[in-house]
């Protein structure tokens, strides 16, 4: 058998084929999730439909929390540990306990009307200084909800905002972003260049007077000078089979997350000029509507029942090797074992192949797919995370065009 020689930077860097380190993060299927935001590492919170969730351990779990809202919730906005604030279709909650009880500062009902008050988005400085905007409306609020003052019509629908001090802030929405200068008394439009109608933004990200803006034609805006001016940098992915952006996070000046239909998940590392897919092996097509990230690497991803989460900016390494190919495909003991957190698995593939790692637990039930590609012949090494799970016995398997070849245990030690 002849020695092959492999690169590491085409497999990690191939577009079509780039593998990722998304774990699925359990929660009530059924729940259209449409926002996720944390304080730290270890505490959030994520709303839809009429529901909150809160962890206090990365995710780990989720626990509902109780809510007097009849209505879909479209944001939520952590103040700190205890304040907390969400919106929603003619509701405004609060809570000052973290959420062990929320109370409804506006609350309606879209099916018994509520005079089209739709609140799609809130920024809050601190504990009383906020902003919210939705459908043809911006209000604000500087003691703590109490009473709500500017409120005022806006020609467009905006679903977010972002305020960087007491006085400005930017709004984007159906068809423009809006921007203010005087706390919210009044907004006035920008628009966004070098389109052929009106772009449609659910998300933006900004870091100081940087942002970004993705369009559901899945065109990225970028602005220097927080919303003065906006320039057409990138697209993400084609524009069919109904591929839309609803959202960008940046969490760095070079390394931002997008958001997408058909179950998508981008990646940049230049500043939202160039962007990668990340496969996320999750079943069933969810639409991420908001991604959170602490830093570059720690991710957290939410939509249709679903919230992925991932510890190394969702890539998992796979490492090949100069050596001579052996004429069986094997399936190395993973090391080190015992492992906390990380570990390595190594196996050889001896043809062009379909390649799968497959981890799963006792019960058989699959945790998470490593792996999932085609692969030339050679010796790899992909990097694993047990961040997300529990501590104990874990196997993965080796499968090669459909059929397992050899599986090994593992154990987590935490």
């Amino acid at each position: 058998m002849k020695n092959i020689f492999y690169s590491f930077i085409m497999i990690l860097f191939s577009a079509a084929n780039c593998p990722s380190q998304w774990f699925l993060q359990q929660i009530d299927p059924a729940v259209n999730l449409f926002d996720v935001r944390f304080i730290n590492k270890n505490t959030g919170w994520v709303c839809g439909d009429n529901r909150i969730f809160k962890t206090t351990n990365a995710g780990e779990n989720w626990i509902e929390q109780s809510n007097p809202a009849q209505a879909l919730l479209w944001q939520i906005h952590p103040v700190n540990e205890n304040v907390v604030y969400a919106a929603g279709y003619c509701t405004i909650l609060k809570t000052t306990d973290g959420g062990k009880n929320w109370i409804g500062l506006r609350i309606g009902s879209p099916s018994k009307g509520c005079s089209g008050q739709f609140y799609t988005n809130l920024w809050f400085k601190d504990e009383n200084t906020g902003w919210f905007g939705g459908l043809q409306i911006a209000i604000r609020t500087t003691n703590g909800g109490e009473t709500f003052i500017d409120s005022i019509a806006v020609n467009r629908s905006m679903y977010d905002i972002h305020f960087k001090d007491d006085s400005t802030g930017v709004m984007a929405g159906f068809g423009a972003t809006l921007r203010t200068t005087n706390s919210g008394a009044d907004w006035y439009e920008v628009e966004l260049p070098h389109f052929s109608k009106s772009p449609d933004v659910y998300r933006m990200s900004f870091i100081e007077n940087t942002g970004w803006a993705g369009t559901l034609s899945n065109k990225i805006y970028k602005t220097l000078n927080y919303g003065i001016k906006w320039d057409s940098i990138s697209i993400i992915q084609p524009n069919q089979n109904n591929n839309r952006t609803h959202c960008v996070e940046f969490s760095s000046m070079l390394i931002g997350y997008s958001g997408c239909t058909q179950g998508n998940i981008f990646k940049t590392t230049d500043g939202g000029i160039t962007w990668t897919l990340h496969p996320t092996a999750v079943y069933g097509i969810p639409i991420y509507r908001s991604i959170y990230a602490y830093d570059d690497n720690i991710v957290w991803a939410v939509g249709r029942g679903k919230i992925l989460h991932t510890t190394n900016g969702g890539l998992t390494e796979i490492k090949s090797f100069n050596t001579s190919i052996p004429e069986n495909n094997i399936l190395y003991q993973n090391y080190p074992n015992p492992f906390n957190p990380d570990t390595k698995i190594k196996f050889t593939i001896n043809n062009f192949s379909r390649v799968r790692i497959i981890l799963s637990d006792l019960t058989g039930k699959t945790i998470s797919i490593l792996i999932d590609e085609n692969l030339n012949e050679g010796v790899y090494e992909a990097d694993f995370n047990g961040y997300n799970i529990s501590s104990g016995v874990y196997f993965y398997s080796l499968e090669v065009n459909g059929k397992i070849i050899k599986t090994k245990k593992m154990i987590l030690k935490k």
